[in-house]
Parts: C-alpha cells; structure tokens; sequence
C-alpha cells in the first residue's frame, strides 16, 4: 500500500517510514487507491492535485487500510499529461516504477503426491509451496497449481485428521510463545517495527533484485543482520485490537528469515536460469539445472544444501523431447 499525506493546501506527498507510528496509526496520512490517477505537473509549476482519493484536510487521522468519504481538491486546470500511477505515488510528476512480483518460484519443500511439509501435520500448495513450476512459471499455470495440488493437499490432511490423535500441549512451550508476543507492548525505547521493514524493503530492492552480482548479494546479507539484531528490540503502541504496527512486529522475525534465504540460496547458484539472473555469471550451467537448494533454519540463521532433482519419468522426458 502507498501512503500519501494530505498538507493543509490539499496537495499529497508520500509519508516516510519515521512518520508512521509504531501502532500502526499515521496521523495525517491517508492509504492511496491502488487505481488512483496521478498526472505529471503543470511545466508552470502548479502543484499536482490529489485524486479521487484525496481527503479534505483536517478530517482526523484514519487507521491504515480504511476508506472514509473524500472529495476531489481543486488545485486548478488539469495538466495535459494523464498518467496511471499503479501504486498512487507522486514524486516530483513522475510515476516511480519498481519491478513486480506476480508469483515465488521458491517455497516450502513438499511431497508431491500429498503437498506435506517436512513438518508433520504441514501442508502446502500454491505460491507457498516450491519446486511446481521450475525457474520459471508458465502464465496461467498459477490456477492449475491450486486446483490440483490444493485438492491432493485438503485430501491428505483430512485424511491425517481422521487418524491422528490429539498432540499434548506443551503448557511451558505456549507460555514463552505468549510472553514473546506481547513483549513489544512492555518494551519501551525499541525499534519502530515499519522502520525495520522499509530498511529491510529498501536492502532486497537495492541488492538482491532482477539482476544480482556476488558482492550486492554478500552486502544485503550483511545488512540483513543487522536487521535481525534490530528486530529482537521492538516497541509498539496502542492494544491488542486491530494493531497492524504490533502484526508487524509478529511478522519481522519470519520476513528476515525469508529474505535471508532468497539472498543465500541466489549467492550460492552461480549461474542465470530463469527469473534468477547472476550478472557474474550471465549463462545456465547444465550441472546447476539437476539441483535445487534446500535452506533450513539453523540456530539464528539458514544453512543450505544441494539436493538432486528428481529423474524426469520416461513419458514425460519424451515430451520435452518433442516440443524441443
């Protein structure tokens, strides 16, 4: 989500990370709509206006993701340049453009008959689950992934439901958990967890984006830990009710870990294959394409391990062999 802020003439700009309080809650800043209209600027100099999205200044201070009635500021005549903001952002007339993200190719390691995880009781399929699609995805098999393999995933674990015994609970493991949980409520002076994120948002963009070379990858990883010891001193505000600045905080420690796996699983394939692009290493390697990489919690980082691509059963190797 963008977030824009409306000044006391009604014109926006974006709201920076330190704006944003810890409890989710941004005072004078309005989420934008993801269709919102942005156009480039008068060449006079007039400020650009807010779109339809826009609020009347002065009408208090929403939470992040709420809607309330606004109306269309008048910042004067129209510039002649209509553009399509896809994120709603102004800065300085121009649209910024950063790269999307329609699908992971990685995820977590499942059986392919019955989508389970190495965890008992795990299930995966779709976006969350890795190795369907290879490098790179076909368009449109994103609905066949779901279709099929939700179904073989719903069927196991219903099927495990039905033979499984209740597990005991261990009272000691959920007491940690809890106090672990709230522990950004009763800490003072910490982190603001949107600071780390942005930070963190900021290092994956810089580093370990479309085009990646060994020393970028080396420096993000750096960075991420940094990010990580950060993370263990966060603070928020506010309750426990509808606080996304306290989700957050719950969900840091896990988007570390992921970002920290993406950056070593791509400085440990040294080649190009797919969407994954080496700049020190621009060609696939045949011996690379029979392995995938396994990343696995360790303590408080990842390891990583090859494992050997299955052998492509004989039917299906003869019709890549055709296709080709």
């Amino acid at each position: 989500m963008c977030l824009t802020s409306v000044s006391r003439h009604g014109f926006t700009r974006r709201a920076e990370p330190d704006e944003i309080r810890s409890d989710g809650r941004f005072p004078g800043v309005v989420p934008a709509r993801s269709d919102a209209e942005c156009r480039v600027p008068d060449p006079t100099g007039r400020p650009e206006c807010v779109g339809d999205h826009g609020r009347e200044p002065g009408a208090g201070q929403p939470r992040a993701g709420q809607l309330k009635p606004r109306r269309r500021l008048d910042c004067g005549p129209d510039p002649p340049h209509p553009i399509r903001c896809p994120e709603g952002r102004r800065r300085q007339g121009v649209a910024p453009h950063r790269p999307g993200e329609a699908e992971h190719r990685a995820g977590v390691e499942v059986d392919p008959e019955s989508a389970a995880a190495v965890v008992p009781g795990l299930y995966a399929a779709g976006e969350v689950a890795g190795g369907m699609h290879g490098s790179n995805r076909l368009g449109g098999n994103s609905l066949s992934d779901l279709l099929v393999f939700g179904r073989r995933a719903g069927a196991a674990a219903a099927q495990r439901a039905r033979q499984a015994t209740a597990a005991p609970l261990d009272e000691d493991a959920i007491t940690e958990a809890a106090a672990a949980a709230l522990a950004p409520f009763e800490r003072d002076g910490g982190e603001n967890p949107y600071t780390i994120q942005h930070d963190l948002q900021e290092t994956m963009n810089e580093l370990v984006g479309i085009i990646r070379t060994q020393g970028e990858v080396e420096q993000a990883l750096e960075r991420i830990e940094a990010l990580k010891v950060r993370a263990k001193a966060l603070t928020v505000e506010g309750h426990r009710q509808y606080n996304p600045g306290w989700h957050l905080a719950l969900d840091l420690p896990h988007m570390l870990r992921v970002s920290e796996c993406i950056a070593r699983a791509a400085l440990e394939r040294q080649e190009s294959r797919g969407g994954h692009t080496r700049d020190d290493f621009p060609g696939p390697d045949p011996e690379w394409g029979r392995l995938n990489i396994i990343c696995t919690k360790d303590g408080e980082g990842i390891s990583l391990r090859r494992q050997p691509l299955p052998v492509l059963p004989d039917e299906l190797a003869q019709i890549f062999e055709e296709s080709s």
